[in-house]
Formats: structure tokens, sequence, C-alpha cells
């Protein structure tokens, strides 16, 4: 990837570090607020160019992040508008994370000029890499905006989609209820539309929440619905998600033997479709599985090979995940040296991304050192 086009994508300067000075169309527009101006046709079709480009070119992004996709097009509005196209997922969430400030600041400013079709587009795209860094509050906030943009323009498919983000930011924020009850909505706006992709997400999502809930029966039927559908479409991400939250659920409800076989077939098609990241993951589950059946050596093994798949893709926020679970099998097989190696790697990158995974690490960490004494 050369720098060249990181520079021309780029609608911010940054001066210093987390400091960044707006593009002139944005601090204009900021002006012409402030003073009760009309923007000019010539400024706003500007701002719609570069809102345009930046939403665009995040929709080509995102998939490469995430095997599962509902088929979300930009419409095309004005001329002139190349976005950018990435040919590995390392690209695409390097070119996140340089314009996430201004990715996540777009998604206002599109509500702000009534480009309701850019505003929910946009923050759609970016869901998942603000999920990948666990900045819910941004989910949040974006996605209500997205929300509010598609109930004025009537967007129905809009609508489900902000919920269905809207509603993973609170299962990931511990609030399953919320969880449940918005996912519910996005699943009843995808059917009454008869958006097919939309509803085996929403499914998948719901079965998600139910899991997190400890409904563990009611998550086990909406996984397996979204996988049936998925499968009737040929959609083989999407097989691949659904076979894995099947999996993660049977863990968590105690059934680890029977979790086993079916992250095994997910791992089967995320290879297929050479999507890493997505590898990583499912073995990872494979090693929490085989870690409460009490089969720490090859949780170990497991744990190692999720690990080095992080590394390849410069992960940090799974990469400390993965050593923490690394960790915890190491100190069931006794290798205490090992385990502490790991959790401490694990709490530096919690710290250093400012997770609040840190603290209780650090807790687990001191029990641990005092009874090493």
């Amino acid at each position: 990837r050369s720098s060249s086009w990181l520079c021309a994508t780029t609608w911010s300067t940054e001066r210093t570090l987390d400091r960044f000075v707006l593009h002139d169309l944005v601090h204009a527009y900021a002006t012409e607020l402030a003073t009760g101006q009309e923007p000019s046709h010539e400024r706003r079709a500007g701002q719609r160019r570069l809102l345009e480009f930046l939403t665009r070119t995040a929709v080509n992004a995102r998939p490469l992040l995430q095997p599962s996709e509902s088929d979300v097009a930009v419409p095309r509005t004005v001329d002139g508008v190349m976005p950018l196209t990435f040919g590995s997922e390392r690209d695409a969430r390097e070119w996140y994370q340089a314009e996430r400030h201004n990715l996540v600041a777009g998604v206002h400013l599109a509500y702000a000029l009534s480009f309701d079709d850019l505003c929910w587009r946009l923050a759609y795209a970016n869901w998942i890499y603000l999920h990948l860094t666990s900045s819910w509050n941004d989910v949040l906030r974006t996605h209500k905006v997205g929300l509010r943009a598609a109930e004025r323009s009537g967007d129905r498919v809009g609508q489900a989609h902000m919920l269905s983000g809207i509603g993973a930011a609170y299962r990931a924020t511990g609030r399953s209820q919320l969880a449940v009850e918005t996912q519910r909505r996005a699943l009843a706006i995808f059917q009454e539309v008869a958006d097919l992709p939309g509803t085996a997400t929403a499914l998948s999502n719901l079965g998600a929440a139910y899991r997190d809930a400890g409904r563990f029966d009611d998550a086990l039927v909406f996984s397996r619905q979204a996988y049936e559908l998925d499968r009737a479409r040929n959609e083989p991400g999407n097989m691949a998600i659904s076979l894995y939250h099947i999996g993660l659920t049977l863990t968590a409800a105690g059934r680890p033997a029977e979790a086993i076989p079916v992250i095994g077939e997910s791992l089967g098609v995320v290879r297929q479709i050479g999507h890493r990241r997505g590898e990583a993951l499912v073995v990872y589950a494979l090693a929490t599985a085989h870690a409460r059946l009490g089969q720490h050596d090859a949780a170990v093994d497991h744990y190692r090979a999720a690990l080095d798949i992080h590394l390849e893709n410069g992960d940090r926020w799974y990469q400390a995940a993965t050593l923490n679970g690394l960790g915890d099998a190491l100190h069931e097989t006794g290798r205490f040296d090992e385990n502490h190696d790991a959790w401490k790697h694990a709490l530096a990158i919690y710290e250093e991304l400012g997770a609040p995974d840190a603290a209780v690490l650090a807790a687990k960490l001191e029990r641990h050192d005092r009874a090493q004494r």
C-alpha cells in the first residue's frame, strides 16, 4: 500500500497525536451554521462528494474484516467519486484506523446536511472496525444518528440495519435484555421488507443476544434458523458465523463435546474462503471448548494457533484476548512461568489500548503472584 492514497483520502490533518484539524469543507460548514448562512450549492456538492467517497470506500473495506455481509449499495449521486479498494484485510484495517475520527464525524455531518442515505450507510460500514476495537460508545452514537436519518427518510432497510448494530452494542456492553428487544425489532423489519440477508443477520445476532442472557435453548433456535437461511442462500461466510455461534452457545450451555464438531465445521468453511481473522476467532472458540472439557494441552495448541494469526494481522485487541485465554490454559497445565508471561503480555496490550479488561486481568495476575510466593 502506497502512502499517496492515504494522504489523498484524509479530510482532516493530523498535527499531533490524536489532534486533528478539520478539512476546509467541514470547517466551512461549521461557520455557516454559526452565522446562519445556507451552504452554497458548490459547497454542498463538495460535501456530498466527500461523504460519498468515505461511505463507498468504507463499504468496500468492511467485507475484508467481516465475512458475513449484507449487500448495502451506496447511491451514486455525484460525479468524480473514485472510492478506494483494498487488497488485504490489513490494508482495510489500517485505512479504518487512519480515518476513524473522520468516519465517525462523517456520520454526524451527513445527518446535519440531511444526506440521510449516506448517514446510515456510513454508520453501517463503520460498525465492523468499531466492533473490533470495542468502541461501543461510538457504535451507539453513530447508529442512533443513523437510525434517526433512516426514520426521517422512511428507509425501513436502513432502520433495521441501525437497530441491529445498536443491539450488538447493547449485547457487548452487558445489556442483554435490551439487546434481545432491539434485535427483535430489527428482525421484524427485515422480515417485513423480505430482506433475506438482513433476516439471517438479525437471527444470528438475536441468537447471540439470547446466549448472553443465559437463554441457551432460545439462542440455539435462532442461530440454527440463521444457519438454515444462510445455507439455502449458499452464503459460506454467513454459514461459518452461524456455526460459530451455535458452537459458542453449546460450549456456554455446558455441552462442549457437542460444540467441537460444529466449531470444526465452521473452521473448515472460513479456511475455504480464506478469511484469516475469522479463522483465528473460530480456533479460539475451539480452544475454549477443549478447555471446558479439561483438555488443556489441546487448548494451549489452539490458543497459540489463533495468536499466530492475530500477530500476522497485527490485531492487538484479539492478541490480548487470546493471550489471556492461553494464560488460563497454561495455568491449568501447571506451566506457571509461561502462563504468567502470557498474562503479563495481555495486560500490557489491554493497558495500551485502554481496555476495561485490564483491571480484571491485573487482579488475576496479583492473585497468581501471591499464590506463587
